[in-house]
C-alpha cells in the first residue's frame, strides 16, 4: 500500500509537469504574435480565436456521456479566477465572463487624504498607450452648467484612486494613486476642445504595477454593426454609489434609448437620452449597445453572422436629468450618455484642462 500511494504521487507530479509542459509550449508559439504568458491576460478576448469560439466549445455537451464528464464537473466547482481555459490552457481569462466586465474601472476621488465620492470609468488605448477616461465633472469636481464646485465642502479632487485587475481575475490591485496635478500644481489631465460643455476628460496613466491588466474598450479586432436608434437596449456598466459586490466587477444597469441619436440636441452636445434609474457613481461609466444577433466585421476584411448575445461600445454615461426635485418636479428618470466620437475627438484634438464659471446653471 506505502508503495502504491506512492505511484500515485509520482504520477500526479507527472501529470501536473505535462500539463505545465503544454501551456508553455502554446504560451510561447507565438499564436498572437507575443510571447509568454501576457497574452492571454492582456486582452485575451483579442486573441486569434475569435471569442464566440470559448462559448461554443464551452457549450458542448460530452457525446459518449450525454452530459457533463466527471473531470467537467470537478473543474465547474473551481473558482472562475482559478480555472483553466479549455480553448488555450491559460488561467484566469475572460472566456468565463463576459469581457465588458473587466472594462469599467471603479474610481474614488480624492482632495488630499479626504474621499469625495466615487465615480467609474475606463482605459481607452491611443497610439498604443493607455488612458484612464471619465467625465469632466469627475475630473475638476465642478459643475459642468456653472463651473462651482461640486462637493457641499466646495473641495476639488487632486487625485484619483483606482481600483484594477490583477494578473487573474477576482485578484484586485486597490487604492493606486492617480495624481491629477503636475509637479508645478497644473492640471495634468486633457479635456475636450470644446470645454466643460463636453463632458469627457482623460489622463494619462504610468508606473503602474508590472502585474495590472488592462482592458481597453476600443481594443477589439472586430467590431458589430449595430445600429443605434430609439428604443434601442443598452447597458451602463458602473459602480453605483461606489457598489461592487463581485471583486472589481460592475453592475449593469439596463436602459433604453429615450431621444433620436441621429438629431442633434438643442445644446448642440453629441448626448443621446436613456430611459433608466441611474445613481451617483456611476459618471464616466462605459456605454454599450447590445443585440441577441449582429453581423461581424473583422479587420482582416472577414465577415460573420452570430446569435449570441453581442455589444459594442457606443459612449460614456455623463449623469442624470430629474436627479434633484428643485429641477425636476416630474422626475423623469432619464440619463444621458456622449457619443463614442467625442471620446474620439478628445484624442484628436486635446486641450489642457480649464474651467468658466458662469453665473447661470440650467439643465
Amino acid at each position: 500500500m506505502p508503495g502504491r500511494g506512492r505511484t500515485r504521487h509520482l504520477a500526479g507530479k507527472g501529470h501536473r509537469r505535462q500539463r505545465q509542459d503544454r501551456r508553455l509550449a502554446l504560451q510561447g508559439s507565438g499564436r498572437d504574435g507575443r510571447e509568454g504568458s501576457e497574452r492571454h491576460h492582456d486582452e485575451p478576448r483579442n486573441a486569434e480565436i475569435d471569442p464566440r469560439e470559448h462559448r461554443r466549445r464551452r457549450a458542448r455537451p460530452n457525446r459518449r456521456s450525454g452530459g457533463a464528464s466527471d473531470g467537467q464537473k470537478a473543474r465547474d466547482a473551481i473558482p472562475i479566477h482559478l480555472r483553466e481555459c479549455e480553448v488555450c490552457g491559460g488561467v484566469g481569462c475572460l472566456s468565463e465572463i463576459d469581457r465588458l466586465s473587466a472594462q469599467s474601472i471603479p474610481i474614488l476621488s480624492y482632495k488630499d487624504d479626504i474621499c469625495l465620492g466615487p465615480a467609474s470609468g475606463f482605459i481607452y488605448r491611443h497610439l498604443g498607450v493607455d488612458y484612464l477616461v471619465s467625465n469632466w465633472h469627475v475630473f475638476s469636481g465642478r459643475d459642468t452648467y456653472s463651473g462651482q464646485p461640486l462637493h457641499k465642502m466646495n473641495a476639488t479632487p487632486n487625485n484619483f484612486r483606482i481600483t484594477l485587475h490583477g494578473s487573474q481575475l477576482g485578484k484586485r490591485i486597490e487604492g493606486l494613486q492617480v495624481s491629477l496635478l503636475k509637479p508645478n500644481g497644473e492640471p495634468a489631465w486633457m479635456q475636450h476642445s470644446q470645454g466643460q460643455d463636453i463632458d469627457v476628460a482623460a489622463i494619462r496613466l504610468s508606473d503602474l504595477p508590472s502585474n495590472a491588466r488592462m482592458y481597453p474598450v476600443n481594443n477589439h479586432t472586430f467590431h458589430s454593426d449595430l445600429a443605434l436608434h430609439a428604443g434601442a437596449e443598452v447597458f451602463i456598466l458602473g459602480y453605483p454609489r461606489g457598489l461592487s459586490k463581485q471583486a472589481n466587477i460592475p453592475v449593469w444597469k439596463k436602459g433604453s434609448v429615450a431621444s433620436e441619436p441621429e438629431v442633434e440636441m438643442d445644446d448642440g452636445t453629441p448626448t443621446v437620452l436613456v430611459d433608466t434609474a441611474t445613481r451617483e457613481g456611476m459618471s464616466g461609466a462605459p456605454v454599450y449597445i447590445g443585440s441577441s444577433t449582429a453581423t461581424n466585421r473583422f479587420i482582416d476584411g472577414s465577415v460573420s453572422q452570430t446569435a449570441l448575445p453581442i455589444y459594442q461600445f457606443i459612449g460614456i454615461y455623463s449623469g442624470r436629468f430629474g436627479a434633484d426635485q428643485s429641477k425636476d418636479l416630474f422626475l423623469a428618470q432619464l440619463a444621458r450618455f456622449f457619443k463614442r466620437r467625442a471620446i474620439e475627438q478628445l484624442f484628436e484634438e486635446p486641450a489642457p484642462a480649464n474651467c468658466k464659471l458662469r453665473k447661470n446653471s440650467t439643465v
